[in-house]
């Protein structure tokens, strides 16, 4: 369990809110304690603008999928994370058409890279 949670701990890096893992303990077969559980709490929370959005997004998907074995609770941040990833990239996207149709075609920073990632299959 706390490899678990330390997985997530590690690739959440500034996005976990608390420094330590919640570990559940437990009194295991032998009378002693083992954590049998845990939650680190990581920030999901959407940025000021969608490519900020998206980068966090990225971090937040691999924090949640660091772990060799995901739990439920894992991919359900993954659900939300990706959910609010494709609205960022929704924004971007209709802002870009906005650009275009008034004949502006420059990217905004960070368009590049945000492109690359998004259009990758995860």
């Amino acid at each position: 369990m706390r490899i678990h949670e330390n997985a997530h701990m590690a690739a959440a890096g500034g996005l976990a809110i608390r420094k330590h893992s919640l570990l559940v303990p437990q009194v295991g077969p032998d009378g002693r304690l083992c954590a049998v559980g845990g939650h680190v709490q990581i920030d999901v929370s959407a940025e000021s603008s969608p490519e900020e959005t998206i980068l966090k997004m990225q971090r937040v998907v691999a924090a949640a999928m660091s772990p060799s074995e995901p739990s439920t609770a894992d991919m359900k941040v993954v659900v939300s994370a990706m959910s609010k990833l494709v609205s960022a990239r929704e924004q971007i996207d209709e802002r870009r058409e906005v650009a275009e149709e008034a004949g502006d075609n420059e990217e905004s920073p960070g368009d590049a890279a945000v492109s690359a990632f998004t259009d990758q299959k995860l």
